[in-house]
C-alpha cells in the first residue's frame, strides 16, 4: 500500500508517497506520455515527518479510492467534477499570469477575449473540443474511460469551459487592476438541487477498505470521510 519513503538527498531531505497499482488494474493509468504505470509516485512537498505522515494518510485514502472507481467502472461524482475544474480554473488563472509576466504583450486582452468567446459559444452549443485536452488528462489521473455520450462527460466538459471562461474573465479584471474571486461552482444548474433549488451537496466516494481491518482501516476512514464529503 502506499508508503512515504526520502528521496536522494539534494539540497534537503523531502518525502515522496508511493503506492503500487493493483495487478488488475495495469494498464489503465499512463504517464502523460502514455506509458502504463505499475505505481502512482507523488512528491509530498515537506521535509517534516510529521506533516509527510499526515499528507501521506490523505493520499492513500484517496487513491484507494480511485482504484475501486476503476475496477467497478464508476463514473466521477459531481464533486469530483467540481474539484478537477476548480484545480483548472487555479492552474489556467495562474499560467495566463506566468506568460504575461515572462512575455508581456500589448494585445494580450484581445486574445484573452478571443479565446473566452470560442469556450462561451462551446458551452453555449454544449461542445468540449476545447477542454478535450484537459478531459483527457481527467481520464488518466482517475484511470477511467468517460464515454463522451455519456452524462458525466458533458457535465465535466461543461465544468471545466467555465472554469477557463471564470479564468479569462480573472485575468481581464487583473490587467485593468481589479480583483477576482473563484466562483462559486462550475458545475452550473448541475450543482442546483431541482427541488429545493439549493446547491446540492458534493460528495466524493470514500474506498472501502475491504482488506485491511481494526482500528487504524478505520481511522483512516472516518478521516477520508470528514475530508472529502
Amino acid at each position: 500500500m502506499g508508503s512515504y519513503v526520502f528521496q536522494p538527498r539534494g539540497n534537503g531531505t523531502s518525502y515522496t508517497f508511493r503506492i503500487a497499482i493493483p495487478k488488475e488494474l495495469h494498464g489503465r493509468f499512463k504517464s502523460p506520455s502514455g506509458k502504463p504505470l505499475h505505481r502512482i509516485t507523488e512528491g509530498l512537498g515537506t521535509h517534516n515527518l510529521a506533516d509527510a505522515k499526515r499528507l501521506a494518510t490523505k493520499l492513500r485514502a484517496h487513491w484507494l479510492t480511485v482504484f475501486e472507481r476503476a475496477k467497478q467502472t464508476v463514473a466521477l461524482t459531481l464533486g469530483e467534477i467540481e474539484d478537477l475544474a476548480a484545480e483548472n480554473y487555479r492552474v489556467t488563472l495562474a499560467r495566463l499570469a506566468n506568460e504575461a509576466a515572462t512575455s508581456p504583450d500589448p494585445d494580450e486582452a484581445l486574445w484573452l477575449l478571443a479565446d473566452m468567446f470560442i469556450r462561451e459559444e462551446a458551452l453555449d452549443r454544449g461542445d468540449p473540443a476545447p477542454v478535450q485536452h484537459e478531459i483527457e488528462a481527467a481520464e488518466r489521473r482517475y484511470g477511467i474511460e468517460i464515454d463522451p455520450a455519456s452524462p458525466t462527460y458533458i457535465v465535466l466538459g461543461k465544468a471545466l469551459l467555465r472554469a477557463q471562461i471564470a479564468a479569462f474573465k480573472g485575468r481581464l479584471r487583473a490587467l485593468s487592476g481589479e480583483t477576482s474571486e473563484k466562483p462559486a461552482t462550475f458545475l452550473g444548474a448541475d450543482g442546483i438541487d431541482a427541488t429545493t433549488l439549493k446547491p446540492i451537496t458534493l460528495r466524493r466516494p470514500i474506498a472501502r477498505l475491504k482488506v485491511e481491518h481494526g482500528p487504524r482501516a478505520l481511522f483512516e476512514q472516518w478521516v477520508s470521510d470528514h475530508e472529502r464529503s
